[in-house]
């Protein structure tokens, strides 16, 4: 028997049509077992945008997230991880850790500005906010180079809770500061 063109030509037609992204639904759980959100994401989401999707929801910053698969008492998974490998049946189900916050005691005593605009521009949430905390602040009201306060660096970099922690100290007085561009941090 000779192979018929309509079975090569079905085979090349399947392999040439392009997956459809299927959804999955996550449901992300607090240790206590109250659920905490839940979202819908494609199959090829990972964990690290995955994360993203959670602080939109939660104010849970990423940087603090670590997410666990519900079934299993095990590692954190992997930033580069594909959600769908944790699926069963189109749906995921996590647990949330969050990592210890900084308290007073964490943090040193900074002696010059530069150790609050440094601990935000490397997206260091934890010490930023414990810095935050402490009463006398160097470079709280300082500008760079560029006349960027401390505000304009948390909102470039994405830290919603640290500017609004910046906005809800008396000493700052620069929130409506314009850089050299004449924007404001907002």
């Amino acid at each position: 028997m000779w192979p018929t063109r309509d079975c090569c030509w079905a085979a090349f037609q399947r392999s040439s049509v392009p997956a459809v992204p299927q959804k999955l639904e996550v449901w992300v759980h607090q240790l206590s077992g109250d659920l905490l959100c839940q979202l819908q994401v494609e199959d090829e989401c990972t964990v690290e945008l995955l994360k993203h999707h959670i602080q939109s929801l939660t104010d849970i910053p990423q940087t603090r997230q670590h997410l666990m698969n519900g079934a299993a008492n095990g590692a954190p998974l992997a930033e580069g991880a594909k959600v769908k490998e944790n699926a069963k049946d189109g749906r995921v189900e996590l647990q949330i850790i969050q990592s210890f916050k900084a308290g007073m005691a964490d943090v040193p005593r900074p002696r010059d500005g530069m150790v609050l605009r440094k601990a935000i521009c490397e997206k260091d949430v934890d010490l930023t906010l414990g810095l935050l905390n402490l009463d006398e602040l160097p470079g709280l009201n300082e500008k760079d180079h560029s006349d960027w306060t401390v505000l304009h660096h948390a909102a470039w970099c994405g830290l919603k809770e640290v500017c609004q922690r910046i906005l809800e100290r008396k000493d700052f007085t620069e929130a409506n500061a314009h850089d050299i561009s004449g924007l404001t941090a907002a």
